[in-house]
């Protein structure tokens, strides 16, 4: 059993490919979960990838949930985040990530390759609470309209569900948090600054998007974030 700090660390990572209802059809919903260890509070926030966008906005949207930041902050080796491991506690880190820890400011625990217990509090998390998502809406018919409507869901799941002794605890743990700086698209999405071809359409990485034919020529600023493009 591990013994832990006020507000010295928070635990993320997803439960990838929960199978979810919306009105449109079934959907893979990957599931960003963060925990905040000595209190116990959680938040849950579903996404359609595991990328590197959806992972920082979970992680925004978390120290956004509890009004601040932990000192430090513990991951498994997410290859959006890693790109190679090495000795002990040492990680070659993408450049996105980097520069993510120097706007944020936070110190990393990295976990042991195959060490689930190194965040065993986010990972009982999952266990438990991904499989009675998915029972409570089967059981009660629950059809989403968006992903704005899921993830309300999941913040009343998470709210109804906290007991006495975590919000006690978090009124002591918030009070030690570290300010958090806003929210910097910069940061938190990818941006490509370019023109499209003759024929209308715009590459972003691999896929292409339609523009209009008055924008041929012009150059665009595209944000990708983690639900949708804009250009």
């Amino acid at each position: 059993e591990q013994l832990y700090e006020p507000a010295d660390q928070v635990q993320f990572d997803f439960k990838e490919k929960v199978e979810l209802p919306f009105e449109d059809g079934l959907r893979i919903v990957h599931l960003h979960f963060g925990t905040l260890p000595f209190s116990d509070k959680c938040k849950i926030k579903g996404y359609p990838f595991t990328n590197f966008e959806c992972f920082m906005d979970g992680i925004h949207s978390f120290f956004d949930c509890i009004g601040g930041m932990p000192k430090h902050v513990r991951i498994d080796n997410l290859s959006a985040c890693i790109k190679k491991i090495k000795k002990g506690n040492e990680r070659d880190y993408t450049q996105r990530f980097s520069d993510a820890i120097d706007y944020y400011g936070f110190k990393m625990l990295p976990c042991r390759p195959g060490k689930g217990s190194d965040k065993g509090d986010v990972e009982r998390e999952i266990r438990t609470q991904s499989h009675r998502i998915k029972n409570l809406v089967k059981n009660k018919s629950i059809v989403f309209k968006d992903w704005d409507d899921l993830n309300q869901f999941l913040d009343e799941y998470v709210t109804k569900r906290e007991s006495q002794s975590t919000r006690d605890r978090y009124e002591l743990e918030k009070t030690k948090l570290l300010p958090c700086p806003p929210a910097d698209e910069n940061v938190l999405c990818h941006i490509q600054i370019g023109g499209s071809n003759p024929y209308g359409t715009l590459r972003v990485d691999y896929s292409s998007y339609s523009i209009p034919d008055q924008m041929i020529g012009v150059q665009c600023r595209t944000v990708v974030g983690p639900y949708d493009v804009r250009i």
